[in-house]
């Protein structure tokens, strides 16, 4: 995406601007907000198939998947019992988990809508911002601060578009 610059300009100016208008809070609460804040600003072009965010996110997602089959079929386990103490099994279960986290990545890579489809709307924003309100009860945070922090990180996206 050739102005993807823009958004994690607008992204860490806002986020700079959250730092500075909540400073009471703690250094905790500020770095979750504003990671959900610069993320924000780019989750928008996840529909984007050249966008930075879907190229890293197609990387954290099959290493995320090859980790849980692997760790699902415990390899140990799995080797003692199929082979008589030879790699083999091993080798196979490791080259079938890493085929599974390829299939599964491009999978879920058909399945992402046209750019600016539903991602590039106010209820995609409001979703974004309600996931990270979630994700900031989860790790024992200010969930409505970060909900707003990550609702102003995907309206900046959505008003960069327009600038564009």
């Amino acid at each position: 995406m050739r102005h993807w610059y823009l958004h994690v300009a607008l992204g860490l100016i806002l986020m700079f601007l959250f730092v500075i208008t909540f400073s009471g809070e703690s250094a905790y609460m500020l770095l979750i907000g504003s990671i959900a804040l610069v993320l924000g600003s780019l989750v928008p072009d996840i529909d984007h198939p050249k966008s930075k965010i879907r190229q890293s996110l197609r990387v954290l997602m099959f290493l995320v998947i090859l980790f849980c089959i692997l760790f699902v079929l415990d390899i140990q386990n799995m080797v003692d019992f199929l082979s008589n103490y030879t790699d083999v099994p091993m080798l196979a279960a490791a080259i079938a988990a890493l085929f599974a986290s390829v299939f599964i990545v491009f999978l879920f890579d058909s399945m992402i809508p046209p750019h600016r489809g539903p991602m590039h709307r106010l209820t995609a924003a409001a979703v974004y911002g309600a996931l990270c309100g979630i994700i900031a009860l989860v790790v024992n945070s200010n969930a409505a601060l970060t909900a707003g922090a990550g609702f102003a990180g995907y309206l900046s996206h959505l008003l960069g578009d327009l600038i564009e």
